[in-house]
Order: C-alpha cells, then sequence, then structure tokens
C-alpha cells in the first residue's frame, strides 16, 4: 500500500477488514494502536525502492507522455521566452512524476513540484498559471488547506503553441548526448539563478544543446530560442567555469558541474531550498493548531515554548504544538512568525544532529 501511493487513512480503513492485518485489528481492540507506527515503518521501506517504469508492461498512458515529450523536444525554441526555461523544467517533471504513477492526474503541491525541478514554490505556482492557459496543465482541484492541489498534464495542446517551428521543423532534441537525462542536468546547483551566483536556467538550456553536438550560434539559437548575442554571453560564462572543454559524461558530468558550483558557491542550494519548504511546512501545520486550540471552548492550557536543543525530541508524529508549544506572538497579540521560525528551524536542527 506505501509503494501503491495509498494514505494512512486508507491503512486505518484496510486495517477493519483486511485478513492480513488481524494483528493490527486485534491489537487496537486491546487498546494499543500500532497502524501510524507500522505505516510510518511502511513508507521508510518502500522509499527505499527504486520506481522503473521500464519494467512495467506497455500501455497507453506510456504512449500519452511520450506524445508530450515529443511536443516538447519540438518546440524548444518556444521555451526561449521570458519564464520559458522554468516551464520547459515544470513540463518535463510532471511528465517523470506521470511514468511513475501510471496516471497524468497529480496531487502535488507547489513546493514539492519545486524541489523536484529545483525552482522557488513562488515560481512554480506563477508559471503553472501560465501553461494553464496554453492548454499544457489543467486545475483539476484547486487545493485546500493541508491538501496539495490537483493538476492534470495534458495532452499537447492542438492550439496556443505551435509545435512544429521553424527551429526544429518537428525534429525533437538530440537524445542525452552529454550522458544524464535532461531534468538532473538542469536542476543542478550550478543552475541558480544568476543574482544567487549560479550560471542561470537559460546557461543550462544552452549547455545541454552544446553538449548535444550544437555548438554553432545560429545553431544554438535555433535551438533555445535565444538570440545570439545571449548564446555568447552564455558561452563565455560556460567557457570561465571549464565546461566547455571538459568532455566528461554521466557521472563525471556531474562532478563537474559539482566542481564548478562550489567554487561559485552555490552548492547545495536545492537542499537549502528544500530546508526552507519543510519548515513552511511546519509553520503552516503549528500556526493552524493554534487556531484551534485558541477557538476551542473551555479554559486554555498549553506547553509553554521552548527553544532548548538538549530536549528530549518528540516523534514527528506529535501534535506541532505539542513539538514547539505555544505560537510566539508580538506584543500586539499578533502572530510573530519570525521568531516561530526560528523555533521551527532551531528544534529540526536538534532533532537531525541527534539522529
Amino acid at each position: 500500500m506505501a509503494r501503491a501511493g495509498h494514505t494512512l487513512d486508507d491503512a486505518r480503513a484496510a486495517v477493519v477488514t483486511a485478513p492480513g492485518l488481524i494483528r493490527l485489528r486485534e491489537d487496537a481492540a486491546r487498546g494499543r494502536d500500532d497502524t501510524e507506527r507500522q505505516w510510518t515503518r511502511a513508507l521508510a521501506r518502500a522509499a527505499t525502492f527504486t520506481a522503473d517504469p521500464g519494467q512495467a508492461p506497455r500501455e497507453p498512458i506510456d504512449d500519452e507522455l511520450d506524445a508530450i515529450e515529443h511536443a516538447l523536444a519540438v518546440t524548444t525554441a518556444h521555451w526561449g521566452r521570458r519564464g520559458g526555461a522554468s516551464d520547459e523544467r515544470i513540463l518535463h517533471a510532471l511528465t517523470a512524476l506521470a511514468r511513475t504513477a501510471r496516471t497524468r492526474v497529480l496531487d502535488i503541491d507547489c513546493r514539492r513540484l519545486g524541489q523536484t525541478c529545483a525552482l522557488d514554490a513562488s515560481t512554480v505556482s506563477r508559471r503553472l498559471r501560465v501553461l494553464a492557459r496554453e492548454g499544457w496543465v489543467t486545475l483539476t482541484t484547486p487545493s485546500a488547506g493541508t491538501r496539495a492541489a490537483r493538476w492534470t498534464l495534458n495532452q499537447p495542446p492542438d492550439g496556443g503553441v505551435e509545435i512544429t517551428s521553424n527551429a526544429t521543423q518537428g525534429e525533437p532534441a538530440p537524445a542525452s548526448a552529454p550522458g544524464i537525462p535532461l531534468l538532473p542536468h538542469h536542476t543542478h546547483d550550478l543552475w541558480s539563478p544568476l543574482r544567487s551566483g549560479g550560471l542561470g536556467a537559460a546557461t543550462a538550456r544552452v549547455h545541454w544543446f552544446y553538449r548535444s553536438g550544437v555548438d554553432s550560434l545560429t545553431g544554438l539559437s535555433e535551438k533555445t530560442g535565444y538570440g545570439t548575442e545571449y548564446i555568447e554571453r552564455a558561452l563565455t560564462r560556460l567557457h570561465s567555469a571549464g565546461l566547455l572543454t571538459s568532455k566528461a559524461t554521466g557521472e563525471q558530468l556531474l562532478r563537474t558541474l559539482e566542481i564548478a558550483a562550489q567554487t561559485r558557491g552555490v552548492a547545495g542550494i536545492n537542499v537549502r531550498r528544500a530546508a526552507r519548504h519543510l519548515v513552511d511546512r511546519e509553520l503552516f501545520t503549528w500556526w493552524n493548531e493554534e487556531q484551534e486550540w485558541r477557538s476551542s471552548l473551555g479554559k486554555k492550557r498549553g506547553t509553554r515554548r521552548t527553544t532548548s536543543t538538549g530536549m528530549l525530541a518528540l516523534p514527528i508524529s506529535a501534535p506541532a504544538r505539542v513539538r514547539y508549544g505555544r505560537f510566539p506572538t508580538r506584543s500586539n497579540g499578533r502572530a510573530d512568525y519570525s521568531t516561530a521560525r526560528d523555533v521551527v528551524s532551531q528544534i529540526n536542527s536538534a532533532v537531525r544532529w541527534a539522529a
């Protein structure tokens, strides 16, 4: 059930009748509900398996996703527009997720999708609306509280995007010539925004096609959709980073990109983004529990806040209000999110260090 994408609620429902879960049912009858603990263990175990859609029997979903990938391959110049590099990454990420999930209908929030394609959640939210207007995706069910939005990855749109441009003329982009798939290449720390010290997402696209055998200014312009002046600047950046002369492929290329990222001081930027997203989720949960506690009837009792790093780490399944105490407030009674963020970051850092 964990590998198939079920939830804890699904597991609890199965415990009521499933013959194979009779032990959990008997334990619950004796007053010890062990379902959540066993479910956590099942999730941890399922996470150690790598899904391999290639081993599954071919189904209609494979043909549908192949058509989407082909549409992306023949519209590479289209993604040379402003924000297009992000759009292209998002669509490749959704296609990869759809292959694993075996469906084009995906429940995913902007933060998790952002981590998949190395973008900020705000960027993903903004660009998904653009892709929805063009018909690449459809918002099937809006997000509500902690429930992620449901998006449908559509078949290539008939209108709004010309999928046979003069630049590509129906030709798919070169296959993984650098020896690594497109998404792992494009989401590397090195291609973080220029303002952060990286080389930029557009430069990643230039590098990808250059390593795929397109080495002329005109050819790179046709493939990427960028002007030749920008191509020259991007090639200068890549040359300065030593990425045009390197012949490394596959894992060696990833190591070369990592060395360049460390040199520019952007190594680990995607890991830090994921940590920020985790704190954001914890803050949201903590504040919702605080609101629920404040609106409850009767005398208010609650745990005082503590930031002691030597305290006993509580299980992650414990309510946020138990783990972090009362939500901090300013002198005017308003929520103090800055202090709350420090509390969550400090306590979670202590838990990770203890682990």
